[in-house]
């Protein structure tokens, strides 16, 4: 009779032809929530990726946008952004890229960010399809200052309470 094939004799490999693709962005697509000061828009692929292959260096496109009364945005305003660190990175899970965007916006602003054709790859070497300019949209928060106390909230003029506790210690 036949015993079959030994354990580990026998192996195939799964080719995988399907390019990595965007399933989430944060802040989220139309939405705010970027710090002007300290902000990043980090993109979530359906799959782990990798800086892709290849003699160019790439880089995002960071557009200001403005709405004109038929509700058109138009982008008036544009930045190149190296995609390679300190201003992006393939975070370590390999399934998110993170794009620094500290200093770069403004609050209230609205804005688009684009990726070029092979940005990043799975590791397969399926080259992402990119990121059209408004595809992706998003707006810079507005910060607003709160008051939140002083420490004095008794209203009596001082501005530090000190409460002394002693202890002592007796022997007899």
């Amino acid at each position: 009779p036949w015993s079959g094939v030994a354990q580990g004799a026998y192996k195939f490999l799964l080719s995988d032809s399907v390019a990595p693709s965007i399933v989430d962005f944060d802040p989220m697509n139309g939405g705010s929530g970027l710090s002007p000061v300290d902000g990043a828009v980090t993109i979530q692929f359906n799959e782990a990726v990798t800086w892709s292959s290849g003699p160019t260096p790439k880089e995002a496109t960071l557009g200001r946008g403005e709405v004109d009364t038929t509700g058109r945005v138009t982008t008036v305003q544009s930045e190149k952004i190296p995609l390679a660190p300190p201003q992006a990175f393939v975070l370590d899970e390999q399934w998110r890229l993170r794009i620094e965007l500290a200093g770069k916006v403004t609050a209230g602003k609205l804005y688009t960010l684009s990726l070029p054709e092979g940005a990043v790859e799975d590791f397969a070497g399926n080259r992402f399809p990119g990121l059209l300019p408004h595809t992706y949209t998003f707006r810079a928060r507005t910060v607003h200052a709160s008051n939140l106390g002083t420490l004095d909230d008794a209203g009596d003029g001082g501005g530090v309470t000190t409460l002394m506790i002693i202890v002592g210690v007796s022997s007899v």
